[in-house]
């Protein structure tokens, strides 16, 4: 639209403190650069005082990034396959505790406690990578699957940033939300279901926009994600095992879970 609009090039400066770190999931038709809200800040007091010219050089790399698969495959008689997803990058200069160490340490130890655990559907373990930047891991993964593949794909639980504040959110598919809701009450877990749990930009969307019945596990305080403090101190442990024994549970209910036979 800025190309359209006539624009040579764009400068983005963040709406809050420190460097903008938005995404383009790919090239746009003019040069984009970002930049910090002070930064951002001061230009727009040189425009105000007349005409600005600045000389900007930008230097681009390209790293590689990776996904993290390992798998454990049902019973003799399995169907299906559900997927249990959580990212393990976080932004630069950020600690990433609980976005997403959290996700990633619920991640592993499910895995841990399902290794010998009979389940009438295959689970598929995934770490994504460069969630943020665009759900690329998650995006990439679904992409290089067949048709089949993504059809074998029954459920999706995507375990993202859930160890912050007092309660565990769940968002995403309804039935699946209902069932956890109502584990959850089973269990004396405190399981939030409501807003502001809208919406969740995470790899369970990815999931989603195809048809794949997906649920994000999240908290409800987001206050120091993409920033220096999100550390370790400030992660809630009993969220994380609050998230262990929620998804263990459906897990071991099967349904909604498992898989129809044809």
């Amino acid at each position: 639209r800025l190309a359209e609009a006539g624009a040579v090039g764009a400068v983005i400066y963040n709406n809050a403190p420190g460097n903008f770190r938005g995404t383009l999931r790919e090239a746009g038709a003019i040069p984009v650069v970002s930049i910090s809200q002070e930064d951002g800040a001061r230009i727009q007091e040189l425009v105000a005082a007349g005409t600005v010219e600045a000389v900007l050089t930008v230097n681009q790399e390209v790293h590689p990034s990776q996904n993290v698969i390992a798998e454990k495959p049902g019973g003799p008689d399995a169907i299906g396959v559900v997927v249990l997803g959580a990212h393990y990058d976080t932004v630069p200069d950020v600690p990433g505790a609980n976005d997403n160490a959290s996700g990633t340490a619920v991640l592993l130890t499910l895995a841990e406690q399902l290794q010998n655990q009979p389940l009438p559907f295959t689970v598929r373990f995934i770490g994504f990578g460069s969630e943020e930047l665009g759900l690329r891991g998650s995006r990439h993964y679904l992409d290089s699957l067949s048709d089949q593949q993504r059809r074998d794909i029954t459920a999706m639980l995507n375990f993202d940033s859930l160890g912050s504040g007092e309660s565990l959110g769940v968002l995403g598919d309804s039935e699946l939300v209902g069932r956890l809701v109502e584990i959850g009450k089973e269990m004396g877990i405190d399981v939030r279901s409501s807003s502001p749990l809208r919406g969740g930009s995470s790899d369970h969307a990815s999931f989603q926009r195809l048809g794949i019945p997906a649920v994000m596990f999240v908290s409800r305080d987001s206050s120091r994600i993409h920033t220096s403090d999100d550390t370790l101190e400030h992660v809630n442990a009993r969220l994380l095992g609050d998230a262990v024994r929620l998804a263990l549970g459906l897990l071991e209910s099967g349904e909604p879970l498992a898989g129809k036979s044809p």
